[in-house]
């Protein structure tokens, strides 16, 4: 049983069943929190604990099933991030300065009333940064502390490595071939060693790759309500979180996953449609909301729109379409204060150091091949995606490997459209962090083509008297 299979007959029970309770917890907790952003009211302590009751209502809390080694190997990671969370509180910049600096203003009161929010007097290194991340950590840092709230990342990690379990025993993948892939992303160094971007540095990363692969997971069983569920978060974890989505979207729409496509479209309109005025006013306080910004949230349902209507063309030509519809979004100034808007504005106008293209491929092919920083994770999807292309089993991991192909470019144009005096701190410390949100989505394909190569079976010979047939 494929995992595309399953969900075409679903039911709206099925669609239940298919989502777990950490993406519905996330969910609903994203959802209330910016809506009391957007009202000017508490994100009080409750918050979180009422997000993880209402999804119990909606979906009871069951972990995976995988082997006692996998297991076991799964809880010794976490025991090393939960120590490198709490040993110290943020030890990267980006953590202290950025996402930590945010939680801690978050938790004192739960409002954006704190002048650290509203006082454009007062420096802000990322001013206008999403907030997801931040009001989780204070709504743990309210009830255990600030240090005991870091115990937020270890839950985080285990939300992912979950989500790729279910993910693959949904697909029917063999239980040793499942949990191989398990362990795999569970002891990628690139999260468990304690450094840049670490799941206890404090960066957003791994939030980001949650959320990927639970929005990949929907994607290859094209299913809507999870993809909704995890389209409202991707957008709201990170700068580059609208950008993913669309990625995202655009394959799903162009490969025939309509639902998914649909369904995170449609998630990450929510978004950024709660998100949107509440940028606005961190970055501008008091200013009012133009056309530009209204458009905002209309570009990943405009690029599903575009991508299902030109699913029967072939593959490069609705991406080159689906990419000058997203380009157009971009110039139009909808995503003007974002990363994405501005990186869009300078490969339009072609302000790029060109000359920086070999070094930034170089890194990205080291960072690709590193042990160090992603394991072997790469490599073994290099080598399950040419023989599954070679047996024509690639499966419902086509659309996945498209969306990390396309987010390999769009490293590299994002890190290519960066001044020349900051190019170097990107090289260094951006292209690993950017390609460490895709660890989890990697392995998913991986297993995903496993489980279609194991099932293969070799073409009968056809008979005189089949007629053909």
């Amino acid at each position: 049983m494929t995992l595309r299979a399953a969900a075409d007959g679903s039911t709206l029970r099925a669609e239940f069943d298919a989502t777990s309770w950490a993406a519905w917890t996330l969910a609903l907790f994203t959802v209330a929190a910016h809506a009391l952003m957007f009202a000017g009211g508490s994100l009080g302590p409750w918050l979180l604990p009422a997000a993880g009751a209402g999804a119990a209502l909606l979906r009871r809390p069951q972990p995976p099933t995988i082997g006692l080694l996998a297991s076991g190997i799964c809880l010794a990671a976490a025991a090393m991030i939960a120590y490198g969370a709490v040993a110290t509180t943020d030890r990267i910049w980006d953590g202290f300065t950025t996402w930590t600096a945010n939680a801690r203003r978050l938790a004192l009161d739960g409002t954006l009333r704190h002048p650290w929010f509203v006082d454009r007097d007062v420096y802000v290194s990322a001013r206008g940064y999403p907030l997801l991340q931040p009001a989780l950590l204070a709504q743990t840092m309210q009830w255990l502390g600030e240090r005991g709230g870091r115990l937020l990342f270890v839950g985080i990690w285990a939300a992912m490595v979950a989500g790729l379990a279910r993910g693959l025993q949904q697909s029917g993948l063999a239980p040793r071939l499942r949990d191989g892939a398990v362990v795999g992303l569970a002891l990628v160094p690139a999260f468990v060693e304690g450094g840049e971007g670490g799941a206890d540095s404090g960066y957003a990363d791994l939030l980001v790759a949650a959320v990927l692969l639970h929005a990949a997971v929907a994607v290859a069983g094209n299913r809507a309500l999870a993809a909704a569920l995890a389209g409202v978060a991707l957008p709201l974890c990170k700068a580059e979180g609208a950008m993913l989505a669309m990625i995202l979207v655009a394959v799903a729409s162009l490969a025939g996953r309509r639902r998914a496509a649909l369904g995170l479209a449609t998630g990450a309109a929510i978004a950024l449609a709660l998100w949107t005025p509440v940028q606005q006013q961190l970055l501008a306080p008091g200013g009012a909301l133009t056309t530009a910004h209204a458009l905002r949230p209309l570009a990943p349902l405009a690029i599903a729109g575009v991508g299902v209507a030109l699913r029967r063309v072939p593959l490069w030509i609705g991406l080159v379409v689906v990419a000058a519809v997203a380009a157009g979004l971009a110039a139009s100034g909808a995503f003007g204060n974002s990363s994405i808007g501005r990186t869009a504005q300078r490969l339009a106008s072609l302000d790029l150091d060109w000359s920086a293209m070999p070094r930034i491929l170089g890194r990205l092919a080291i960072e690709l091949l590193s042990p160090r920083e992603v394991g072997f994770t790469f490599v073994v999807l290099a080598v399950t995606g040419c023989l599954a292309a070679r047996r024509r089993r690639l499966g419902d991991a086509a659309p996945l490997l498209a969306a990390i192909a396309l987010g390999l470019v769009a490293i590299v144009a994002f890190v290519a459209s960066k001044p020349g005096d900051q190019l170097d701190g990107f090289l260094r410390h951006g292209v690993g962090r950017y390609l460490s949100q895709w660890l989890g989505v990697a392995w998913l394909a991986c297993g995903l083509m496993w489980a279609k190569m194991a099932t293969a079976t070799p073409p009968r010979a056809i008979a005189p008297h089949d007629g053909g047939r």
